[in-house]
C-alpha cells in the first residue's frame, strides 16, 4: 500500500510540476541511462548542478523526490536534502532527511534513513546508514514488520550491516522488545532477509523438563545445491542426556526423492538408572524413497510407482529423544515396507514387502512378517458373449519368522457374471459363478500341522433396482438388492483354521468358509431438488444365514444413517447381533462448523472378536472384551485472528485420557503466538514395558518473517 502510494505522488507532482519546470535530460551527465531530473528550478554552473522544489529523479531503477539536489559531474556524486523518499526496483522504499550518493564508487551515506523492504515486510529505521558496493552498515537501529506507527514488536539494535546479494543482516546488541516492554538480549542476531534456501544456523529449539532439564538444540544447515542439502543437529538435555541427528534430502529426478535420517541418543547413567529403561544408548534411522515412475510410460496408459519406507531402532526411546518429535502414538509395532505397483486398463500388479519391528520386545523373532505379498489382479473384461464378464484376482503370501509357525498362501479367485435388464429396465439380474482356490503350506511346523488346500464356488443370483422420485422440494432415490449365494465346498484338506481346525496357533491363517445364505440390502438417498445435494443417505444390510444342518440365524445386522444438513453433518453406524440381542459394534460422529466455530465428536464402541472362530458354539457375545473411546475436537476463532481449540481421545474403559490439548493459537500479520498445554501416553522402553504419561507446556512466539521462538517444558511419570 506504501508503495502504491508514493507511485500515485509521483504521477501527481510529475503533471503538476511539467508544465513549468526545468528538465535536465541524463545525456551529458554521468548517471545511468534514461535517469531525468525534474524540479521548479535547475542551476548549472561548471560541473555541478543545483535542483530545487519538488525535485523529481526517475529511471528505470529509481524514483527519487527531495526538496533539493546537488549533483557533482566530476565526481559522480548527487546529495539529496529534506524529505527524501528513494524506491528502487520496487522492491525497496528509503525515507530519509540527506542522502549522499557516490555512483561511481557505490558509496552511500543516509542520515537518518527509513528502510522499507517491500517484499519481507522488513523495515529498518536507523539513525545512520552507511553502503558500500552490497553492504549497508547501521547504527543505533530499530527492525520490525509491523506498523511503523504503532508495531506490536521491535527488534533494537546498536550497529548492524546488511548484504544485499547475499540477502543476510547481522546486529549486535540486540534486544526484542513487546511493545516497549524488552524480552530478550542477545549479543548477536542474525537471519536471511528472504526466504532462499541457504547454508547456516536455523533456530534454535529451547526447553524445560521436571525430569530432562534444560533442552538445547540448533540444527546446521548446508545447501550446497538446489536439488539436495543436509541438516546435522546436535542437542543437549542436562539430566537427561546427549543426542546427534543427521538429514539428508535429495530430489535426485522430476519424479523421484530420497530422504534419509538417523540419529543416536545416550543417556547419562543417573538418569538411565532412576527411569529403569532397557538401553542407555538409542540408535536409528529412516529412509523413504518416492518414484511416481519407474518403467511405466505415459503414451502406454501405464502407470507405475515404488515406494520405500524402511526404520531401524533398537527401542521406542529412540523416537521419544529425536529432534524436535511431537508423535504422541503408543503403538509399539513400527512398519517397514517397499512396495511397487503397476498398472494398466486391463491389469493391476504389485509387490509388497512388509517388516515388523515390536519394540515392545526384548527379541523379535516370534513378530510375524510379510515377504513378500504379491498381488495380480485382471480387470473385468467381456468374453465371447455380451455381458457376460469375468476377471481374475491373485494373490501369494509368504508370511515368515524365525520362532513360531509361518506359511506361505496362495489364493485364486475367478469370478463369471453375466447381468441382464427386464420390465422396461426396471429390474436387474446378475447370475455369477465365482470359483477361490486357497493353498497354505505351513513352516517351522512342530505341531505337524498339515498343509491345507481348500477350493470352494459360489452360486450367485442377484436381484437389484434402482429407483427415482422427484417431489416439489426434494427428490428421493432407492436401491434394492436381494442376492442368494449357494456355496459348494469342491476340497478341503489339512489344518485349516475355523474350517478343520481351531487351534489358535493357525489364527494367524484364517480361512473364511462361505455359508448358504440370503442378503438383503437397501440403499436410500434424499437430495435437495433445488441444490441437487444430499440431505439423508440410508443404508440397511441384513443376511439369512443357513448352516449345514438346514437351520437358519440372522447375521449381524448392518445400519448406517447420515443426515446432512447447513453446518455438518450427523452419522450413526451399527453391528447387531440377534442371538445374543447385543450391539456388537457402534460408531457416532457430529461435525458442526457455523462462523468462526467448528467441532467434530466421534464415539465407537466394539467387542473384540479377534479370537473367535467363525464355527466355534462355544463363546458368548456379551462376555467378549470390548474397546470404547471417544474423542472430541473443539475450535473457536474471536476477534479476526484468535482461535481457541480443544483435543481430548478417551478410553471410556480404562477411564484415561489418551491425548489431550489446550491450544491458543494468536496469527497476526506480522507476528504470532502459540500456546499448547498437551497431556499424553507415549510408549516407552522401559524394563516394565510400561508407559509414559507426558505433560507438555508448549510456547511458540513467531516474528514474521525474520524468527520463530519456542519454549517447552515437559513433565514425564510412569502410567500406573
Amino acid at each position: 500500500m506504501l508503495m502504491l502510494k508514493n507511485f500515485y505522488f509521483f504521477i501527481f507532482l510529475f503533471f503538476l510540476i511539467v508544465s513549468n519546470a526545468d528538465i535536465l535530460d541524463n545525456k551529458n551527465q554521468d548517471f545511468p541511462e534514461k535517469t531525468k531530473i525534474l524540479a521548479k528550478n535547475i542551476e548549472t554552473k561548471d560541473n555541478i548542478t543545483i535542483a530545487k522544489g519538488n525535485v523529481l529523479i526517475h529511471s528505470p531503477v529509481y524514483y527519487i523526490t527531495a526538496k533539493k539536489a546537488i549533483f557533482d559531474k566530476n565526481k559522480s556524486t548527487l546529495e539529496l536534502f529534506d524529505d527524501v523518499n528513494i524506491i528502487k526496483n520496487g522492491e525497496s522504499t528509503t525515507f530519509s532527511d540527506y542522502v549522499f550518493l557516490d555512483l561511481k564508487n557505490e558509496i552511500d551515506t543516509f542520515v537518518p534513513i527509513l528502510l522499507i523492504d517491500d517484499i519481507s515486510k522488513i523495515w529498518i529505521n536507523s539513525k545512520k546508514a552507511d553502503k558500500k558496493n552490497d553492504l549497508i552498515k547501521f547504527k543505533t537501529s530499530t527492525l520490525s514488520s509491523c506498523d511503523c506507527n504503532d508495531p506490536a514488536w521491535t527488534i533494537s539494535f546498536t550497529s548492524g550491516d546488511h548484504n544485499t546479494t547475499k540477502q543476510w543482516l547481522n546486529t549486535y546488541n540486540t534486544t526484542l522488545f513487546i511493545k516497549d516492554v524488552p524480552i530478550v538480549y542477545t549479543p548477536y542476531f542474525g537471519f536471511s532477509s528472504n526466504n532462499t534456501r541457504r547454508t547456516g544456523l536455523l533456530r534454535p529449539t529451547i526447553g524445560y523438563s521436571n525430569t530432562e532439564g534444560f533442552l538445547y538444540a540448533q540444527p546446521i544447515y548446508y545447501a550446497p545445491k538446489l536439488n539436495w542439502d543436509i541438516e546435522y543437529i546436535p542437542q543437549i538435555r542436562t539430566t537427561r542426556g546427549k543426542g546427534h541427528q543427521l538429514n539428508f534430502r535429495i530430489k535426485d529426478s522430476a519424479v523421484s526423492s530420497l530422504e534419509f535420517e538417523a540419529g543416536s541418543f545416550k543417556e547419562n547413567k543417573t538418569y538411565f538408572n532412576k527411569s529403569n529403561l532397557r538401553n542407555q544408548k538409542h540408535n536409528g534411522w529412516d529412509l523413504k524413497y518416492e518414484r511416481s515412475k519407474v518403467v511405466s510410460k505415459k503414451q502406454k496408459n501405464e502407470q507405475d510407482g515404488l515406494l520405500v519406507s524402511l526404520h531401524g531402532l533398537n527401542d521406542i526411546d529412540y523416537v521419544n529423544t529425536k529432534y524436535d518429535n511431537e508423535s504422541t502414538s503408543g503403538d509399539k509395532l513400527l512398519e517397514s515396507k517397499i512396495k511397487y505397483f503397476y498398472n494398466k486398463n486391463d491389469f493391476y500388479g504389485d509387490v509388497d514387502f512388509k517388516y515388523y519391528k515390536d519394540t515392545s520386545k526384548t527379541n523379535n523373532d516370534d513378530t510375524m512378517q510379510e515377504l513378500p505379498k504379491i498381488h495380480l489382479h485382471k480387470y473385468s473384461s467381456q468374453t465371447f458373449f455380451n455381458n457376460l464378464l469375468y476377471s481374475v484376482d491373485s494373490t501369494y503370501s509368504n508370511k515368515t519368522r524365525t520362532a513360531g509357525l509361518k506359511a506361505k498362501t496362495a489364493n485364486i479367485f475367478v469370478p463369471l457374471t453375466y447381468s441382464f435388464k427386464i420390465l422396461d429396465d426396471y429390474l436387474n439380474i446378475l447370475f455369477s459363478e465365482q470359483i477361490n482356490l486357497i493353498d497354505i503350506k505351513y513352516g517351522n511346523n512342530v505341531n505337524n500341522y498339515s498343509d491345507g488346500q481348500f477350493l470352494e464356488n459360489k452360486h450367485i443370483v442377484s436381484l437389484s433396482t434402482d429407483l427415482l422420485k422427484p417431489y416439489k422440494d426434494y427428490i428421493h432415490t432407492v436401491n434394492l438388492k436381494a442376492s442368494l449365494t449357494v456355496p459348494n465346498i469342491i476340497k478341503q484338506d489339512g489344518d485349516l483354521y475355523s474350517v478343520t481346525n481351531n487351534e489358535s496357533d493357525l489364527s494367524v491363517f484364517p480361512v473364511t468358509k462361505t455359508q448358504k445364505n440370503i442378503s438383503f440390502t437397501l440403499n436410500q438417498s434424499i437430495y435437495n431438488k433445488e441444490e441437487v445435494s444430499k440431505i439423508i443417505n440410508h443404508k440397511i444390510n441384513q443376511s439369512i444365514i443357513y448352516r449345514d444342518n438346514g437351520a437358519s440365524r440372522l447375521s449381524d445386522l448392518e445400519n448406517e444413517l447420515i443426515f446432512y444438513y447447513k453446518y455438518g453433518t450427523l452419522s450413526n453406524r451399527i453391528l447387531f447381533n440377534h442371538q445374543a440381542d447385543i450391539i456388537m459394534s457402534s460408531s457416532s460422529s457430529l461435525s458442526f462448523a457455523k462462523d468462526d466455530f467448528s467441532s467434530n465428536v466421534y464415539y465407537a464402541y466394539s467387542k473384540k472378536t479377534s479370537s473367535i472362530s467363525s464355527t466355534s458354539e462355544s463363546y458368548s457375545y456379551k462376555d467378549l472384551p470390548y474397546s470404547e473411546n471417544l474423542t472430541l475436537d473443539l475450535s473457536y476463532k474471536f476477534y479476526k485472528y484468535y482461535r481457541l481449540m480443544f483435543k481430548e481421545e478417551y478410553n471410556l474403559v480404562t477411564n484415561i485420557a489418551n491425548k489431550k490439548e489446550y491450544i491458543l493459537d494468536i496469527n497476526k500479520k506480522c507476528w504470532g503466538f502459540n500456546i499448547k498445554l498437551a497431556d499424553n501416553l507415549v510408549a516407552s522402553a522401559t524394563t516394565n514395558n510400561s508407559a509414559l504419561r507426558q505433560k507438555i507446556f508448549y510456547i511458540q512466539l513467531i516474528l514474521k518473517p525474520i524468527a520463530t521462538l519456542n519454549q517447552k517444558y515437559t513433565q514425564k511419570a510412569k502410567e500406573e
